[in-house]
């Protein structure tokens, strides 16, 4: 090969890298198809960004978190489908109610939710809920937002009435209005420090099944008085005459009779006691207050 035709070879080749350097990626021109579902953030990202603009480096204009952050695409048309060189972008809002606007989110971060919509927490007013074993500790916050002021704490295991009966959305976080009956206190718990306990009020929130030693019961209203026995037998003798209403506190039990479970109760600081058929008895709260230790 002589020198001109070397020349024009290494002409070509030089243009040739600049033309495809320069070409646009035919790949990347087909915007990918949108489901019509919600979007999730996927497994294993901690949170996404939703920015003004659909580049990496563009303003965040919210941070939204899994796994209740539902977002819903604007469209599927080239308007609101973007390709920046790297990834695509889709212009989504964090809301069907668009509380939180509109911003553009990289859509290798989501995954279509089509047969997964969250849909709100039913919880209503009255149902019971306590806090969560592993948070330390819960304060009550006089508005549902993270920066209010603390008015009250609570501890692991404490049971709760919910007393209204939706929750309140701020910041990517669903709220409700609880009361602590033990005191009658009443402040705002974020959702995902509690866990539902019972649908029923709290006066009969709590079945049979499942009560433990500490829990306060009454003899049931319909009653006109429960002897207190001196074991877990009907023809035991009677230690004490309970009325109806009346508090007692889980002793011991449940033992059979081969018939029907006994309870050892005793009254309210008092060594006053005995055994109580456990029919005679409605659950009033599963813990006992200070004055009744």
């Amino acid at each position: 090969m002589n020198r001109t035709a070397s020349t024009r070879l290494v002409a070509f080749l030089l243009l040739l890298i600049l033309l495809v350097s320069t070409a646009p990626v035919a790949f990347a021109q087909t915007a990918p198809a949108l489901e019509s579902c919600p979007y999730a953030i996927k497994p294993g990202i901690p949170f996404v960004w939703l920015r003004r603009d659909p580049e990496s480096i563009a303003f965040v204009a919210q941070t939204l978190f899994p796994p209740r952050t539902r977002l819903y695409p604007a469209g599927n048309t080239p308007e609101w489908v973007k390709w920046d060189g790297v990834q695509w972008w889709i212009y989504a809002s964090p809301l069907p109610a668009n509380s939180g606007g509109y911003g553009w989110v990289e859509l290798n971060s989501l995954e279509a939710r089509c047969q997964d919509v969250v849909q709100p927490q039913t919880w209503q007013r009255g149902y019971v809920v306590r806090a969560k074993k592993g948070v330390p500790f819960l304060w009550f916050r006089a508005e549902p937002r993270p920066g209010s002021t603390p008015i009250f704490t609570v501890f692991p295991g404490t049971v709760l009435s919910i007393v209204q009966g939706g929750p309140a959305d701020n910041f990517n976080q669903l709220w409700w209005q609880v009361s602590d009956p033990r005191t009658g206190t009443v402040g705002w718990l974020e959702e995902n420090t509690l866990e539902l306990v019972s649908t029923r009020p709290l006066d009969n929130a709590v079945p049979p099944s499942e009560w433990q030693v500490g829990y306060v019961v009454k003899v049931k209203a319909g009653l006109p008085f429960s002897w207190l026995r001196t074991s877990a037998s009907s023809v035991a003798p009677s230690a004490f005459t309970a009325g109806p209403n009346q508090t007692l506190v889980l002793m011991e039990g449940p033992r059979s009779d081969g018939t029907q479970n006994w309870w050892r109760v005793r009254l309210p600081n008092s060594p006053t006691g005995g055994w109580v058929e456990q029919n005679s008895l409605d659950f009033v709260r599963p813990f006992t207050l200070p004055q009744e230790r």
